[in-house]
This record gives structure tokens, sequence and C-alpha cells, in this order.
């Protein structure tokens, strides 16, 4: 039988510099993969030119969910866009 915190659904916070946040709701199941997918469609940015950060820390696109690291409910994550150059 499936937990039913692990299917509850957590309004993320993306806050891209200044802007008002992007906003998904996903469950604590959801890949960071997907995530990222998503928020690529969202800004209209290819994935690898931007980064999200959790408490200073880069988060990777791969099968990692927010359960795997403790999110809770309306957590910001930061939406950094890539720079080139010095």
């Amino acid at each position: 039988m499936s937990n039913p915190k692990s299917q509850q659904k957590l309004p993320s916070r993306f806050s891209p510099d200044g802007d008002e946040p992007l906003i998904l709701r996903v469950k604590t199941t959801t890949t960071f993969q997907k995530i990222f997918n998503a928020v690529s469609a969202q800004k209209g940015a290819a994935l690898g030119s931007f980064r999200l950060q959790y408490d200073g820390q880069n988060l990777i696109a791969n099968e990692t969910t927010p359960a795997d690291l403790n999110l809770e409910n309306e957590e910001v994550l930061d939406y950094c866009i890539e720079q080139l150059g010095g």
C-alpha cells in the first residue's frame, strides 16, 4: 500500500532573479529530472542553461526526489541562469 504522504503534492516555488516565483505542485516522488523539464518548459529555457539550488547546493536533474532531500511544503528553490566567462 502506498504511503499517503509520498503522494502529497508539494507547492514548490522557484524564484528566478527577483521575478514572480514560478509555483509548481509536485509529488514528493517526482524526480528532479521531471521538475527540471517542467521549469525548462515554463521558462522557455534550454536544459543545461539554468541551475536549481536548494540551501545553496546545486540540484542535479536525475532520479532524486523531493522526499530524498526532505523537502516540505512551499520550499523555495533558487533558479540560476548559467553564466559564461569571468
